[in-house]
């Protein structure tokens, strides 16, 4: 071997390095419920759920997708663990056994001479990102490590994505699992002391909708991966909330919507419908005798049967008052200012001159964006706050969820500085885990 390649080699630590194969740089979007990942030269993300399982019966564990994948017969007896709370790291141990599990479906994956590229939540204690660290360093031994907040990732995104978006202000909104943040840029750079969050998000919204369901119409305690199905298939923002509770005072509801229950053995999803008529039990009895002879003439062909059987749940108001919870927080008791008001603070915080520009150029994402109607009518009550000589515009990415994944992977692969921001294990080790607060692309 020449003097140039050994040295390369000795510096890489093994030939065909991140440094010169997109395939080893791995790009993870660190979500609290769901982790989004590839490698930098990958199209499409995979998912992977960020939670472990264990059965009360059996004391099986099921790590990630294995826990909603080969479960059968509901979720009631598993006990599951999210190594994120509140967005941040509480169990470090379960959360590098998901880790483990999604490497593992990376071919030939060679941790040391690979490149672990990480998305975390804003304004972190220093505790927290040292802990994620030490994980990709110490325990699976990485060859180098980019970690940046979510919100520069979604605002790389916003960049690429959005041609009418400006180029020098911008507020990111992250609204997802654990909570709502709101995050101001300037030429590029996070304007950390003027980031807002609220306490609200995608699971708040789901175990309120539980609540209600289990109150009302059956018992979904256990069950609340499936409520979160439901909630994601149904719930939207009304437009007018008063509206639109005087139209479920009406004879025929329009908003009454099913919700047909996974038995998991043919159904294995929980799906919406229109609701079924109710029959009078003479007449159910009849409608049931005539479907079983019908399915007995067509067994096997695959055919619908008109009556259906499944168990399903009636939801009406609560499609859209759940994700009401986001504008008004103290409903439910929560003292905190709504969407349109946090934003409206992130702004006040922020130098007079960037006013105008950050509400003209507010970027909305995260899991509660695919909430239909969300960013119409965050723009509508945006338009009585607002300064009178603004222009408020909101933009909302497509699949607004996997939006940071989009953004951190376009940074791996096409920053031409990309380098500058990484730290190797050779520098943790030299210098310690300070090192790599210092160079955090936040």
């Amino acid at each position: 071997m020449c003097a140039s390649g050994a040295a390369k080699q000795q510096e890489g630590g093994l030939s065909n390095t991140w440094r010169d194969n997109l395939s080893k740089r791995l790009v993870l979007d660190h979500g609290a419920y769901m982790i989004k990942y590839s490698s930098a030269s990958e199209a499409k993300p995979q998912l992977m759920y960020n939670a472990v399982g264990k059965d009360k019966k059996n004391r099986n564990v099921y790590v990630g997708n294995k826990l909603w994948d080969e479960l059968e017969g509901g979720h009631a007896n598993i006990q599951v663990t999210y190594p994120m709370v509140r967005g941040l790291l509480h169990d470090s141990d379960v959360e590098t056994v998901i880790w483990k599990q999604i490497f593992s479906r990376f071919k030939k994956l060679e941790e040391r001479a690979s490149c672990l590229a990480l998305t975390l939540p804003p304004i972190l204690p220093e505790i927290v990102q040292t802990r994620f660290t030490e994980v990709a360093f110490e325990d699976f031994e990485f060859d180098a490590l980019f970690m940046s907040s979510t919100h520069s990732m979604i605002r790389e995104a916003a960049v690429q994505e959005i041609p009418d978006l400006g180029e020098q202000c911008q507020l990111v909104v992250d609204s997802g699992f654990s909570f709502t943040y709101g995050l101001p840029f300037f030429d590029s750079k996070p304007m950390r002391y003027a980031a807002t969050r609220l306490d609200v998000g995608g699971k708040l919204l789901t175990n309120l909708l539980n609540e209600q369901i289990s109150y009302k119409e059956v018992n979904l305690q256990g069950e609340t991966h499936l409520v979160n199905d439901m909630k994601e298939q149904l719930s939207y923002v009304a437009k007018d909330f008063q509206e639109e509770m005087d139209i479920c005072q009406q004879k025929v509801n329009p908003i009454v919507k099913e919700f047909v229950l996974p038995d998991y053995k043919g159904v294995k999803k929980g799906y919406p419908r229109d609701p079924v008529t109710f029959l009078s039990l003479e007449e159910q009895l009849l409608a049931q005798k005539a479907a079983q002879q019908e399915q007995d003439e067509y067994a096997g062909a695959g055919r619908k049967i008109g009556l259906s059987t499944d168990q399903a749940v009636r939801i009406g108001s609560e499609r859209f008052s759940v994700p009401e919870v986001l504008f008004h927080p103290s409903d439910i008791g929560i003292n905190e200012a709504g969407l349109p008001e946090m934003i409206n603070q992130v702004i006040s915080k922020c130098p007079k001159p960037m006013e105008r520009p950050l509400y003209a150029n507010i970027v909305i994402a995260g899991g509660n964006a695919h909430i239909k109607g969300i960013r119409e009518r965050l723009e509508l009550d945006m338009q009585s706050i607002k300064p009178y000589d603004s222009e408020v515009r909101i933009f909302e990415l497509q699949n607004p969820s996997q939006a940071a994944w989009r953004g951190l992977k376009q940074f791996c692969s096409n920053k031409a500085n990309f380098e500058d921001f990484v730290v190797t294990r050779k520098e943790y080790l030299e210098e310690g885990g300070s090192r790599v607060l210092k160079k955090l692309y936040l």
